[in-house]
């Protein structure tokens, strides 16, 4: 039978709206809402400002508190020690060695702020970065963010580039493009004794300032043409030149390194060498405001200046600037992961003639004792004609080196060691010229197989 007219319009509808009713008793709000059961931790990375710190315990050097970033409660375990730019902290450090008013309260003596949130009073007039790597755990039937891996900073990716235009003596700064910049250094290894916040100060052991090939650079505390810095002396810098070769000179004698001012050698090793205007630089480091306006205070600066040593003579300085480390599967054939063991690290050496030992830093957990675990002996790139880049090593292993556990670069470690064939030695600035430790802030940890394959929980 064919219904045409009203009849066929209502026969749609009734069937219409039967259809309707029998989607509605299967597709309810509970079906919506339903999920396979949660996995009891998975892995979980997260980058964004940070809202809120609190600290669990003041009186506690080693304590623990929670971080809120983009809306999530991440809770810090007591004693995780996570990454500045260019230092490591404790999280009751964070707060203990923030600048006034906000490490300690009017009313209190213990620390309360840090002046990196945006809920802090007063409000920072910058924000500040985190990323945070952890696992996300079932407690009591909530969700808990678990932190593993902090790294904190004013912008990861942060940097500045320009022709140095000019330099203040007077108040330690340079004048890179139109740009002030002043160095964060707490206790004046590189230039004046200045800082803003020590928790972004420069790395005073392991020189972030310096020329790209690793030679520690400084800003002159005097004016040069008026009276020479001793240890940042102007005879370390032939005029316009950008490429030269320190001299192999003798070690300094007691008398010098207890008054550098009776040392005249020039293009002397044992000391670092000023910038000058007309260097290219990259700067890094947060913006801050001072009664003039505002400086970046850098926590890094590189410059495009090429200071080698004299072949095989000490001191002979060396460099890390890129560290990159695959954590390696989880230890169980239950989950369907990938697990990276691809390891990488590279930097330079002021001596192409001498090869350098790249080691993995492991620390006893009991002693709290540093230990190198040797991962390779390294050649240094002559340059042309039979290199590159002079000066560069790059440490790239792969098969054989790795067995099927990723041995001997796992386990990943926090920090990496390098250290030059020729040795080391203390120089006159207070540095152990010949050796760098760095840290990762690059790990590839495991990943799900496939998309819509179960989250793998870290393997921190």
């Amino acid at each position: 039978m064919v219904m045409t007219g009203i009849g066929a319009a209502r026969t749609r509808v009734l069937w219409s709206a039967a259809l309707a009713l029998a989607l509605a008793a299967i597709w309810t709000p509970a079906h919506v809402s339903a999920q396979l059961p949660l996995p009891a931790a998975t892995l979980f990375e997260m980058t964004g400002f940070v809202q809120k710190a609190t600290l669990d315990d003041p009186n506690d050097p080693f304590s623990g508190g929670t971080l809120t970033m983009n809306n999530h409660v991440i809770v810090i375990p007591r004693n995780t020690i996570f990454q500045m730019p260019a230092t490591s902290l404790t999280w009751t450090e964070l707060f203990t060695q923030a600048p006034a008013p906000y490490g300690v309260s009017a009313s209190s003596d213990k620390p309360h702020q840090t002046g990196l949130a945006l809920s802090d009073t007063p409000s920072p007039t910058h924000t500040f970065e985190v990323t945070v790597q952890g696992n996300r755990v079932i407690d009591g039937g909530t969700d808990r963010y678990i932190a593993a891996l902090v790294f904190i900073s004013n912008l990861s990716v942060q940097a500045h580039q320009g022709f140095i235009n000019g330099i203040d003596y007077a108040n330690g700064e340079l004048l890179v493009g139109s740009s002030r910049v002043r160095l964060n250094d707490p206790i004046g290894r590189f230039g004046r004794v200045m800082t803003h916040d020590a928790r972004f100060t420069v790395d005073e052991e392991n020189p972030t300032v310096k020329s790209e090939t690793g030679y520690p650079m400084c800003i002159p505390r005097t004016e040069p043409s008026v009276a020479d810095d001793p240890l940042c002396p102007r005879a370390n810098r032939p005029e316009g030149k950008t490429i030269f070769t320190m001299i192999a000179a003798p070690q300094p004698t007691a008398a010098e390194r207890q008054n550098p001012a009776l040392r005249t050698v020039a293009l002397d090793p044992w000391r670092a060498a000023p910038f000058q205007v007309g260097d290219y630089v990259t700067v890094r480091g947060p913006i801050v405001n001072d009664a003039t306006g505002q400086y970046i205070s850098a926590y890094a600066v590189d410059a495009n200046v090429g200071i080698f040593t004299a072949p095989g003579t000490m001191p002979a300085y060396v460099s890390i600037d890129v560290v990159l480390m695959g954590t390696g599967p989880l230890d169980d054939a239950t989950l369907a992961q990938e697990g990276a063991r691809r390891t990488r690290v590279e930097g330079f050496s002021t001596d192409s003639s001498m090869p350098v030992v790249v080691s993995a830093v492991d620390v006893n957990a009991c002693t709290g004792e540093a230990v190198d675990r040797l991962w390779d002996t390294q050649a240094v790139d002559p340059g042309p004609p039979t290199g590159a880049v002079a000066g560069r090593w790059r440490f790239r292993p792969g098969t054989p080196l790795f067995d099927l556990k990723g041995f001997p670069f796992l386990p990943p470690t926090r920090e990496v060691h390098v250290v030059s064939a020729a040795g080391t030695a203390a120089t006159m600035n207070g540095l152990s010229a010949g050796e760098y430790t760095a840290p990762n802030f690059e790990f590839i940890l495991p990943e799900n197989r496939g998309i819509g394959s179960p989250i793998v929980p870290g393997n921190f």
